[in-house]
């Protein structure tokens, strides 16, 4: 893995940011919305960027592909989908763990045991997970708590206004 770090240290010609044609005209795929700029290859029929003309944005091709060392690596290791606590056992020493698509019970067990043992997440942040889940199952008990205290008010009203009831019917 070391020999993919320095390749892709010696590659010294960055890939270009590939943007639809026309993007820049359009507000709902302009510039300023990341998430929306997505590549579609141009097809009309005398469109400068599928003639690949100078001076207008760069058409992905094959020769912007990584090297096949670095494809897909992050932080210089290859992913490793991790869906329950038995995976961890089959990580090797150039992978780094992702943790797959999985429940939020299965989540929460996952990145403990991930914790304890010292392993580095590539998807989570196993610190702020675990603070912002301790914070959620707190607010979750007040609210049962609150709903509760709610419910005896509640049964005592009602066991008062029939004692209430039941008074004026004696008397009339």
């Amino acid at each position: 893995m070391t020999q993919a770090l320095e390749i892709r240290k010696i590659s010294k010609k960055r890939k270009p940011h590939f943007i639809r044609k026309d993007s820049y005209k359009i507000s709902r795929i302009g510039k300023r919305r990341k998430k929306e700029q997505k590549w579609r290859r141009p097809r009309g029929r005398h469109s400068k960027l599928r003639a690949r003309e100078r001076n207008y944005l760069k058409v992905p091709s094959i020769g912007y592909s990584s090297p096949r060392e670095v494809r897909g690596s992050i932080e210089g290791k290859m992913p490793f989908v991790v869906y329950n606590v038995n995976d961890f056992n089959r990580k090797k020493e150039n992978q780094i763990v992702v943790i797959g698509k999985v429940g939020m019970k299965k989540k929460i067990e996952l990145v403990e045991f991930a914790f304890s043992k010292n392993i580095p997440l590539a998807n989570i942040d196993a610190k702020k997970f675990m603070e912002k889940i301790k914070l959620d199952i707190e607010s979750k008990k007040k609210e049962k708590e609150s709903k509760k205290v709610d419910e005896k008010k509640k049964e005592s009203k009602e066991i008062k206004e029939k004692a209430e009831a039941s008074k004026t019917e004696e008397k009339k």
